[in-house]
């Protein structure tokens, strides 16, 4: 039988993606990826958020083998700087509010990002037509349609960020989300 953690504790990665932090409020078994952090003294959510603060600097902390972890004793060894416990539970409902408020502007993105796709399938497929709309659809290749160049490759001496020539795309990095990002510019 895995050992159980009773609630409140906070749950973290120590192997792979190691700093990964949630809060359970329920009963929960894991692996040993994971460890459970107690502190009946501290604010759990303002831990958290802290956790999250230093996860980098956590991350420093890894061996290396065929993957990152770090083990309890290295934990039980990271410093954090704690405030007074009032000040603790301020700053974590104040990070608490703005977590939430993203979380909730991340979750109508999605709903927009489901919508926008069975949109997409249904008006580009034909399926579905817009009003005023009516008629067979003509099949043509991008030959057809369009002049189809490849671009080149350009040296790194000749690409710089001080935008001096030609804004540069460099990959599809670039235009994620549909719009150019131009980090990069070339002289060639």
């Amino acid at each position: 039988v895995s050992k159980i953690f009773e609630p409140p504790v906070i749950v973290m990665t120590i192997a792979a993606n190691i700093g990964e932090t949630a809060i359970c409020d329920f009963p929960i078994s894991f692996p040993d990826s994971l460890v459970g952090i107690y502190d009946r003294d501290q604010d759990l959510l303002f831990l958290k958020f802290m956790f999250d603060e230093k996860k980098s600097e956590l991350i420093q902390y890894a061996t290396v083998s065929a993957q990152s972890n770090v083990n309890v004793e290295i934990l039980k060894s990271f410093k954090i700087t704690l405030p007074p416990l009032p000040e603790q539970k301020a700053i974590a409902a104040a990070l608490g509010d703005i977590d939430r408020l993203i979380r909730r502007t991340e979750d109508r993105i999605a709903r927009q990002r489901d919508l926008l796709t069975a949109t997409r399938e249904d008006l580009l497929s034909g399926k579905r037509r817009l009003p005023g709309f009516s008629g067979e659809w003509e099949e043509k290749t991008l030959g057809e349609i369009g002049e189809l160049t490849s671009g080149q490759h350009i040296p790194a001496k000749n690409c710089n960020k001080d935008q001096i020539g030609m804004p540069f795309i460099t990959g599809p990095s670039d235009f994620l989300g549909g719009d150019p990002i131009i980090s990069t510019w070339t002289t060639a």
